[in-house]
């Protein structure tokens, strides 16, 4: 049943993001973990986040981390690929947040980025840091129990 909501909520979020996102979708994928840190605001809420995080990329390089909660809502780092600060390290700079919940959307700017590990491979964690264009800060960091599965 839990799935079955989530898969809900997913579905709705993607056709709100693919009538925002004019760049086809390349990849998406969703890994199986630990939301160690997320903090929003100053407001921690990691007991909150659940254990699944969905990974878009689109043709024009944009990338999304989608954090998923234990209420249905989503909160999304969104930001384009930047260089790889080596070869087992990927970057995104981060430049908008966006809130879902209850199938309302709102987007919010931000500056900030996203470093992970090769996440095909497995590497075990994302992380996320920056803050919102108003000066509030976020911070997330998921660590990976199974390798991420292609949707």
């Amino acid at each position: 049943m839990q799935a079955k909501g989530f898969l809900a909520s997913l579905a709705v979020l993607m056709l709100a993001g693919a009538s925002a996102q004019s760049a086809p979708l390349e990849d998406m994928g969703i890994a199986k973990g630990v939301c160690e840190k997320f903090s929003i605001a100053g407001k921690p809420t990691t007991k909150e986040c659940t254990g699944k995080l969905l990974n878009t990329t689109y043709a024009d390089g944009r990338v999304g981390f989608y954090f998923t909660f234990k209420r249905g809502s989503i909160i999304t780092f969104s930001g384009y690929d930047r260089p790889n600060p080596t070869k087992d390290t990927d970057l995104i700079s981060v430049d908008k947040i966006i809130f879902s919940v209850g199938g309302a959307t709102r987007e919010f700017a931000a500056t900030g980025s996203c470093r992970y590990g090769n996440f095909r491979a497995g590497h075990k964690r994302v992380t996320c840091k920056g803050s919102s264009d108003d000066g509030q800060p976020f911070e997330a960091v998921f660590r990976m129990t199974s390798p991420p599965e292609p949707m």
